[in-house]
């Protein structure tokens, strides 16, 4: 499969994938109608390039259109889209090219106190606890970790430690899931990364078809999630915190296209 093909296989099947699980949350909480607003962050996944690219799931859900956080003028009470192409967890993805998730998470802040401002801390926080949430970050980081990694001189590559770096991107989100329940956030999908190894830039880099190693990093980094996201469903049952299964779906995808309507 060329690499651009490729390219394209797995845009969609994240896009795709990410919103049939969205809907699929929906119906299962029966939440459709009792979602007043939705807030995005993330990557390019969810940016809002591309959920303007690919609306229809919105438009079938009846979901509101959440505009992107720098638009002028823009109105907050449906929801906003902080999503940022190129973004990581770590501020150090891309840094100077993306707005990471960190400062995605200081701008909903100010979104919240505009929100206490305009309907009052009772209506805020009934709007908050309503809203769907959605987050889909990481797989630049761990590109960004194995791009720097086929590149580094053998001495270097011996001081990188990937356990210690996916550490690093899961206390990021549990930061992130901490100060998003303490401000009334109740429902957060939340997109696991997808073929890591797999994606254009990592083979490129690595002159492979894939890299095995890449795809192993995706699933520890989804594993370290999943740890997290269950340790939030014990201690705080009333913060429902989905993880998608972004890999296997993806995972199918690229290997039986035609299986989805796509060539191979």
């Amino acid at each position: 499969m060329g690499v651009f093909r490729m390219k394209v296989l797995l845009a969609l099947s994240v896009v795709i994938g990410a919103w049939v699980v969205v809907a699929s949350f929906l119906t299962v909480v029966d939440a459709v109608k009792s979602v007043p607003a939705y807030f995005v962050f993330g990557d390019s996944v969810l940016d809002v390039v591309r959920t303007t690219m690919y609306p229809m799931p919105t438009q079938a859900l009846a979901l509101p259109f959440a505009p992107p956080y720098l638009q002028p003028n823009a109105t907050f009470n449906k929801g906003i889209n902080f999503a940022s192409g190129g973004s990581g967890v770590l501020n150090t993805t891309n840094a100077g090219l993306a707005i990471p998730l960190g400062v995605q998470l200081k701008q909903y802040q100010n979104v919240t106190a505009v929100l206490v401002e305009e309907l009052g801390v009772v209506g805020a926080k009934n709007l908050i606890s309503k809203a769907l949430f959605l987050i889909a970050s990481g797989s630049n980081d761990l590109t960004a970790f194995l791009i720097s990694l086929a590149t580094a001189s053998p001495a270097e590559q011996k001081q990188y430690n990937a356990t210690q770096y996916i550490s690093s991107m899961i206390d990021g989100y549990t930061t992130a899931f901490e100060m998003l329940y303490a401000s009334g956030t109740r429902k957060v999908v939340l997109f696991g990364v997808g073929l890591t190894g797999c994606s254009p830039s990592v083979r490129s880099a690595n002159n492979s078809a894939y890299v095995n190693p890449g795809n192993e990093l995706a699933l520890g980094y989804n594993e370290g999630l999943k740890l997290v996201v269950d340790g939030f469903h014990t201690a705080v049952p009333d913060f429902h915190l989905v993880l998608t299964d972004s890999y296997d779906f993806i995972s199918d995808m690229v290997k039986n296209p035609t299986s989805f309507g796509m060539y191979s």
